[in-house]
């Protein structure tokens, strides 16, 4: 009995095996598309046509598009600001919106290292999301205000990093949340843009350079 007990003793918490659960099941689903589109080139040359309706075929098309159609609850958190923390850290908002990010075990490889660390020098610069979240009870208007952009207009995260991170986009649930929370945060639902979105074009200006016409 005492064995056993040392045994889950060795078992990580939940948290941490969430953690690792998730690059696991992006490698795997990765892999299974992969599995799907080079089998499918093989069955073309070998048989003649791309899909056979194989049972093979068929499971793994299935678990593909499980995977994709899952979306998570949101969280349990003893506070709305810790439940927002949660949602921005479980998309991997803060491995681009970072000084400091952690990063998974594949951003060494040769392609994915130069494009995440591309996302990561413009993620960081536009917001650093980790210094904010430090005081989220005092987060800045400048950063509600970026936030709500990319919520309305779906900005974030960009496709080349969709492409590689499947589940790193907000579900609609998560999207009504944060938008929730920001309009408490600022006390009121309207935006405040700090540059328009559109200039009206004056032909004579443009003609002088932007000077006013007398």
């Amino acid at each position: 009995m005492s064995l056993l007990f040392k045994l889950l003793s060795f078992i990580p918490r939940l948290g941490k095996l969430e953690a690792l659960s998730r690059p696991l099941l992006l490698t795997s689903s990765n892999l299974i598309l992969m599995g799907i589109i080079f089998g499918a080139i093989w069955a073309q040359l070998c048989w003649g046509e791309y899909w056979a309706w194989d049972a093979k075929e068929c499971w793994a098309a299935g678990i593909l598009i499980f995977r994709l159609s899952t979306n998570e609850k949101l969280p349990e958190a003893q506070s709305q600001n810790e439940q927002v923390r949660i949602i921005l850290e479980r998309n991997e908002c803060l491995t681009c919106h970072s000084q400091n990010p952690e990063l998974p075990f594949y951003a060494n490889f040769p392609i994915i290292s130069k494009m995440m660390q591309s996302h990561i020098r413009a993620g960081s610069r536009f917001l650093d999301l980790e210094k904010e979240l430090a005081d989220i009870d005092n987060i800045s208007e400048g950063a509600l205000n970026k936030l709500d952009h990319a919520i309305r207009y779906s900005t974030m995260p960009k496709l080349s990093y969709r492409m590689v991170h499947w589940k790193s986009g907000l579900s609609r649930e998560e999207k009504a949340f944060l938008s929730s929370w920001i309009n408490e945060k600022r006390g009121c639902p309207k935006v405040v843009w700090p540059i328009a979105d559109k200039v009206e074009y004056n032909a004579a200006q443009a003609q002088m350079g932007g000077k006013a016409v007398q």
